[in-house]
């Protein structure tokens, strides 16, 4: 296994913050005043349907950490006093031997949109179409825990600049739904998630379902985390951040090889967030050169697992079709990836 896959992991009270630091977003939304020309504009989604989202989230987030608790000293809840939140913070960073934890957790936080579907139902009925986070209250709440996290907002700012960047050099523009997910995105993950079998213990607890398990089991759209247990990582890592699942190896390849078959979107959104995690942290905070070659060193390798499985797929070229033409693209994104760092 890349070694260097535990510079993207989170261990557990660390997951709990992130956790906790997404509700503390969404629920600053939900108990905003709703503007008042969406009050008098019935085309527009009900209000109401924000703190809906919100208990709905929690439930999920919860039977998500009871699935990835392996310390029953572990408390499977979210945070949801400020003043408790802003204590973990502190404990945490008094426990850590290393800072990265905290811009990998603001980073999420940046890329973080809530509203999405969480069961197929949600999908079938559109119960959260037209909800959106205020930009506002995403600022302010954004500005606010990074505060906490002890991250200056020159240090946030950047964060955000190159998850654009990256998004921009892989497809040669910017478009604001990269952050986000779409419904589009949901339908195709929402096959692989739920089809059962190893590939969908990998990709979120049970009972999770399409964006639900992205935003809280898994590594592919708009600030979620995925279960490192099938990783097979040492240290207490609890989940990975970041663009961590694209060096999956071992158990975790098959996570990281579904999401190349269904999701080239999912992928070139996590060579964003790797690209944001490379420059502006591992080199442009830790300068550490080495620990950048063997992240650059796993996707390079990633790339040549996905070669060899199109190779194999070709064997059966009608039937895997979608599945060819979905890892190459994926390819092309981590290819072109690699070519960001290329001097």
């Amino acid at each position: 296994m890349n070694e260097s896959i535990t510079t993207f992991g989170l261990t557990f009270q660390q997951m709990r913050i992130l956790f906790s630091l997404e509700y503390y977003i969404t629920r600053k939304d939900a108990d905003a005043e709703e503007k008042f020309i969406d009050k008098i504009n019935f085309l527009a989604a009900d209000h109401a349907n924000k703190k809906l989202w919100l208990g709905n989230f929690e439930k999920e987030i919860i039977n998500f950490m009871k699935e990835t608790n392996s310390n029953e000293a572990n408390e499977c809840s979210l945070i949801k006093d400020t003043a408790e939140l802003r204590e973990a913070i502190l404990k945490e960073e008094r426990n850590s031997d290393r800072d990265i934890w905290k811009y990998l957790v603001i980073l999420e936080c940046i890329l973080f949109n809530p509203y999405f579907p969480m069961t197929e139902e949600d999908i079938k009925n559109k119960t959260y179409k037209g909800l959106s986070l205020d930009d506002d209250i995403k600022h302010e709440s954004v500005n606010t825990i990074a505060s906490w996290l002890d991250i200056n907002h020159d240090q946030v700012k950047a964060l955000r600049e190159a998850y654009e960047s990256g998004i921009k050099k892989m497809t040669g523009y910017w478009n604001k739904v990269f952050i986000g997910i779409g419904a589009g995105v949901v339908a195709a993950l929402l096959a692989v998630v739920t089809c059962g079998g190893s590939i969908a213990a990998l990709f979120a607890a049970s009972g999770l379902y399409g964006a639900a398990a992205v935003s809280s089991g898994l590594a592919a759209l708009g600030g979620g985390a995925i279960a490192a247990g099938g990783f097979g990582m040492a240290g207490g890592m609890a989940v990975l951040i970041g663009g961590g699942v694209l060096l999956g190896t071992g158990a975790g390849a098959s996570v990281s090889m579904a999401l190349a078959e269904t999701n080239p979107s999912g992928v070139m959104n996590e060579c964003a967030k790797m690209y944001v995690v490379l420059k502006e942290i591992i080199l442009g905070i830790q300068n550490d050169t080495l620990e950048a070659q063997q992240i650059l060193s796993g996707v390079v390798d990633k790339v040549a697992s996905l070669k060899k499985e199109i190779v194999e797929l070709r064997i059966q070229q009608a039937k895997n079709k979608e599945k060819i033409k979905n890892l190459e693209k994926s390819i092309e994104y981590l290819e072109k990836f690699l070519t960001m760092f290329k001097k």
